[in-house]
């Protein structure tokens, strides 16, 4: 979906945004307490869903489930995630 003005993206009215970082059609947002967001085309598996189906609000990602990311980055068609665990990456040319 195509939008042309600038709109909400709709969260929970508690979540709050630490950064996001977006690739060429997705988007990933990293909330205070160390959470992640996925939405957009699930195209190369840019989202990190098992599926790979597009989303279109955001979702949460919860392959870190128990664990708290620190910083994300988007490439073209991959993602990026920073835990104390380490480095973790998925999509087409994230590894």
């Amino acid at each position: 979906q195509t939008i042309v003005v600038p709109t909400s993206v709709p969260f929970e009215a508690e979540t709050k945004i630490r950064s996001v970082s977006c690739g060429d059609d997705f988007t990933l947002a990293l909330t205070s307490d160390g959470k992640l967001y996925t939405w957009g085309s699930g195209e190369c598996g840019a989202l990190g869903n098992e599926d790979g189906k597009d989303q279109p609000t955001p979702t949460l990602l919860d392959a870190f489930d128990g664990s708290e990311v620190t910083h994300i980055a988007a490439g073209s068609n991959h993602g990026l995630a920073v835990t104390k665990e380490g480095v973790w990456s998925w999509g087409k040319g994230g590894a």
